[in-house]
């Protein structure tokens, strides 16, 4: 994992600060990461070994188990919506789609499946009421992003992807705040790029 600021990353001037990550005093990675503001901890999930999700202190890099879910699942997609205070995940096992999962409670809550036609969606954002599902393209493939309406539980809209390469993994995180120039053409760069990293993971 690396880290900067907002400022750098917009501004281009960002020296990305290593964090190593560890688990029970061995060094792990993460699929998927997001972030808890009333904690000032990240979350993620891992596929291999231990099937869960793990709290992670942004300082230490250390990691706890808060809820060790059904390996069916295969969570790769993650993010935490502040205005909620619920954590989603997005699957393409199982029953392919979005995910309400209650650490607390240790249950997960199906809430809105995929489009017709995709079956491999790695990134999320949520946020200001939306869920994104954020495809990894190349977009001659997959041309789009898919807005969800976290109210109706429907699929409401898309995003043009601007991924022209083949990757194996995308990210999404929601930005509030993030002024852009032209919202049509960068809203889609932003919620694929910003502050997120892409980990190998098994299919």
């Amino acid at each position: 994992l690396y880290r900067a600021t907002y400022a750098e990353l917009l501004g281009g001037t960002a020296a990305p600060t290593p964090l190593a990550m560890t688990f029970n005093s061995t060094t792990v990675n993460y699929v998927s990461l997001a972030f808890n503001p009333s904690t000032g901890m990240l979350l993620g999930t891992r596929n291999i070994a231990t099937e869960a999700v793990y709290e992670i202190d942004p300082v230490t890099g250390i990691g706890t188990q808060l809820y060790v879910y059904p390996s069916a699942f295969d969570f790769g997609g993650l993010d935490y919506d502040a205005a909620t205070s619920t954590l989603y995940g997005l699957t393409d096992a199982n029953t392919a789609g979005l995910y309400e999962i209650n650490t607390g409670a240790q249950t997960t809550t199906f809430r809105v499946g995929y489009p017709g036609g995709e079956t491999d969606i790695d990134g999320l954002g949520v946020g200001g009421g939306n869920a994104y599902y954020v495809t990894d393209g190349p977009n001659t493939t997959q041309a789009n992003f898919y807005v969800v309406d976290l109210g109706t539980n429907t699929i409401t809209g898309t995003l043009p992807s601007p991924f022209t390469g083949s990757g194996t993994f995308s990210a999404g995180a929601w930005a509030p705040g993030l002024v852009v120039p032209e919202p049509g053409s960068l809203v889609a760069l932003g919620l694929g790029l910003a502050g997120l990293l892409a980990l190998r993971r098994r299919r």
